[in-house]
């Protein structure tokens, strides 16, 4: 019997710490970057433990607010109060505080909703979410510890939010995104050196020769584009691409039984250059008559695929179709992000830049600022309140699988993140509100207590 085992090779992206913030010890993530960017990985097998859980909400009770520390599933917080208390806490050197820099724990985004100034009273501008306490889990990722189906997820950052509403690539229509990218002088070293190959008889002789190509092939180039790429919210982009081009290849599970590896669907005579790219995923945001509510729906991410051939000189071309293996595995995936969010905190991470980039194109879009009679001054200005950078990730190894099979098929696998959300909005649509019950709720929603900032 003569094997020859599929190839796919990829380039390696994870998140890493880009800020300190009070208890949190760094911001965080998956990986380490190096001074001279080069990524690294993290795990710590403690993740998702009841230990670990315990040790999370015991850590929330001693350093949060008992008021904070409160599960919530429609927690508020005015973007208009938030400035100003940003600006009186700067304005005296101070650093914002935990709830600040945590959004008061927000999980997600529910709802968009403006209170007009009327009657004396100022305008707001108010985002809603489930939310609860929060705490630094053993990677130093701030994650939700409020009960349900919250639990272990991250919370949302201001310092995304200061990057979504300052952000976006003028040139590709206002978009943020990353991608990994073989250098092609490389990539044509490979193909040549492929071209030759013969039957493979055994795995171990696959994976000599795929180990090779891959050392061929070497680091390979990470580019973050419309956000700082040190910050935050460009590194936990790369985060999510890279742990879903890690699943894809098998070489990290995903958690989730529903979602194999891509490399598990393909068989003999299979394309494997391909390139995955994770997208927005919204159904139609429901809005009230006057457009001064908006509520958010839909799994927020997906998975798109491309079949693509690897020419001769190392560059890639569209290959026309989109292969059957390679289609039902971005289904499987995007079929199941939910489940997927749930044991992956990187995705859910990802779940909320979106939200966060979709509130930043709302605001733009509907002019909301305008309708709350707001001018933000703080949230906008990147010199008073600068987002915080660390190194920027700026190369990644890259990485390989192989399996048994017939026939002779190598790949590459690579794609990216993109987020552009005025496209995202427009190819969601709306939903007008018929019944009134988000004007309703609208109503409700925004009769703020007092002068504070969040509330339940």
């Amino acid at each position: 019997m003569r094997w020859t085992p599929l190839f796919a090779a990829l380039l390696l992206a994870v998140a890493s710490p880009a800020f300190a913030q009070n208890n949190n010890g760094g911001a965080g993530n998956g990986v380490l970057i190096d001074a001279a960017g080069a990524l690294t990985t993290r795990y710590d097998e403690k993740l998702g433990t009841k230990l670990e859980s315990a040790r999370l909400a015991a850590f929330a009770a001693e350093n949060l607010p008992a008021d904070l520390n409160v599960s919530s599933d429609a927690r508020k917080v005015s973007l208009v109060r938030l400035e100003a208390a940003l600006d009186a806490a700067t304005a005296t050197g101070e650093e914002p505080d935990d709830a600040m820099a945590y959004l008061a724990g927000l999980t997600r985004i529910d709802a968009v909703l403006v209170k007009p100034p009327a009657g004396g009273e100022p305008g707001d501008l108010v985002l809603v979410g489930p939310a609860g306490g929060f705490a630094p889990d053993a990677l130093g990722r701030m994650v939700s510890t409020a009960e349900g189906d919250h639990a272990g997820r991250p919370v949302l950052h201001l310092m995304d939010l200061l990057a979504a509403l300052r952000g976006g690539d003028a040139r590709r229509g206002g978009a943020i995104g990353c991608s990994i990218d073989p250098v092609p002088e490389r990539q044509a070293r490979m193909a040549q050196a492929t071209a030759g190959l013969g039957a493979v008889r055994s795995v171990s002789q696959a994976a000599g020769i795929y180990r090779k190509l891959a050392n061929i092939l070497g680091d390979q180039t990470v580019r973050i584009y419309g956000v700082e790429p040190g910050s935050h919210f460009g590194v936990a982009m790369i985060e999510a691409d890279y742990r879903m081009k890690l699943i894809s290849l098998g070489l990290e599970p995903s958690g989730v039984r529903q979602i194999p590896s891509h490399l598990a669907l393909i068989g003999p005579g299979a394309n494997t250059v391909q390139r995955f790219y994770l997208t927005d995923a919204y159904e139609p945001f429901a809005v009230n008559a006057d457009r001064t509510a908006f509520a958010f729906s839909g799994p927020r991410l997906r998975v798109v695929t491309e079949d693509q051939a690897l020419n001769a000189d190392g560059t890639i071309r569209d290959a026309g179709s989109r292969g059957v293996p390679n289609a039902e595995w971005a289904k499987r995936f995007s079929d199941n992000v939910a489940e997927l969010c749930a044991v992956r905190p990187s995705f859910a991470a990802l779940q909320n830049l979106y939200d966060l980039a979709m509130v930043s194109e709302l605001i733009r879009a509907e002019r909301l600022a305008e309708k709350a009679s707001w001018k933000p001054s703080l949230l906008n200005d990147a010199n008073r309140m600068p987002v915080p950078v660390g190194p920027a990730p700026k190369t990644v190894p890259t990485a390989f699988n192989s399996k048994r099979a017939g026939g002779t098929v190598i790949g590459l696998i690579g794609g990216g993140v993109s987020i552009r959300p005025g496209d995202a909005l427009r190819a969601a649509g709306q939903a007008p509100d018929a019944s009134g019950y988000l004007e309703a709720a609208r109503e409700k929603a925004v009769a703020a207590p007092d002068a504070r900032w969040w509330w339940d």
